[in-house]
């Protein structure tokens, strides 16, 4: 997943990574994920995670707020 990441904070301090959406990057726009499908080990922003549960309805996805997963 480290391919997905972008630091928001200059090196030598904390900093907070963020991991772009899978298919978003497919199409060469640079959108925030806020979703993980643990099946698909692909990330997702709101937008895409819709049509991914309607397609994959079993798999599991987990939000930032579930990062420790």
């Amino acid at each position: 997943m480290a391919s997905f990441s972008q630091p928001t904070v200059a090196k030598g301090s904390d900093s907070v990574i963020d991991f772009y959406c899978s298919p978003c990057l497919e199409h060469n726009i640079d959108q925030w994920a806020e979703f993980y499908c643990d099946k698909c080990l692909k990330l997702y922003c709101a937008k895409c995670i819709n049509p991914h549960g309607q397609l994959f309805g079993k798999h599991v996805t987990y939000g930032r707020a579930d990062s420790s997963k």
